[in-house]
């Protein structure tokens, strides 16, 4: 299936993350990934990410525009010039001021603090209809991951796994949802978002974060559940049965070949080929 994408310019632009996946996997430490195959989704919050240290461990997890719902900015991009203009007063005393052409306005997501994201990876195909990490018929895994751990967890089975998240999610009280969750789950749209004006949301990153191939479950938590350093553990029940922790140097030594196989409505029947 292709995931149709709009114009990414668009500044009101309705965005609906795609959520098919060929594999879904999670690069963490060995025992990390053995709580998550008994039932933990350890979870940070978006304003966590976006507050991480530039240097160190954590480095490549930091995005400053995690907590960002939309960004704006004046000036001429794209064929079109935006102002920001900022009005004081009202009445007769009211005045309004250009910001100038290098103002930036941006809009946090709400409760930024207490909107949780669990972060995984997934192989899909992308709006050409290839995986972006796929070369001459085999899968590389990017060396960058081993800043997040030294295993992989692989799910084997998308659908049983989304049944059991989502049958925690409905079950618990203390988490909530709203339309700026974007539907709770899918695979992140990279785009070049230094200098882009509109939507950004829990679903678009820039695309120097593109080798991660995340897919994402994001939901909104009460406070109180939250533990001393601001995360929440969601408890679905194990995946021991649906999945598999490998050693990521594994991967990145041994590129899986995978096998494309085609199908064609030939005379009201499938015809399945290599081509």
């Amino acid at each position: 299936m292709t995931q149709q994408y709009g114009d990414p310019y668009s500044i009101f632009e309705p965005y609906v993350p795609n959520k098919m996946a060929w594999l879904m996997f999670k690069v963490a430490s060995y025992e990390r990934l053995l709580g998550m195959q008994k039932g933990v989704l350890y979870m940070n919050s978006v304003s966590y990410f976006s507050t991480l240290e530039e240097a160190g461990p954590t480095a490549l997890r930091k995005d400053p525009l995690e907590k960002t719902y939309a960004k704006f900015h004046a000036g001429t991009a794209n064929g079109y010039t935006g102002k920001i203009l900022i009005q004081l007063g009202d009445g007769e005393d009211k005045k309004t001021l250009d910001a100038g052409p290098a103002a930036v306005m941006s809009l946090e997501v709400p409760n930024p603090k207490s909107t949780m994201l669990f972060c995984m990876s997934a192989l899909a195909d992308d709006e050409t209809g290839r995986m972006p990490s796929e070369r001459d018929g085999k899968l590389y895994f990017d060396a960058r991951f081993e800043e997040f751990g030294s295993h992989v967890l692989v799910i084997r089975n998308a659908s049983v796994f989304a049944e059991r998240v989502n049958k925690a999610i409905a079950t618990n009280e203390i988490i909530y949802g709203g339309a700026y969750f974007q539907g709770g789950c899918g695979l992140v749209q990279y785009l070049d978002l230094e200098n882009r004006s509109g939507h950004v949301g829990l679903f678009r990153k820039d695309k120097k974060y593109s080798w991660q191939q995340e897919y994402r479950i994001c939901f909104g938590v009460k406070e109180h559940a939250l533990n001393s350093g601001g995360a929440f553990e969601l408890q679905i029940d194990g995946i021991s049965d649906i999945s598999q922790i490998i050693s990521l140097r594994s991967l990145i030594e041994n590129p899986v070949s995978i096998s494309r196989k085609y199908a064609r409505l030939v005379n009201g029947r499938y015809s399945v080929s290599d081509t």
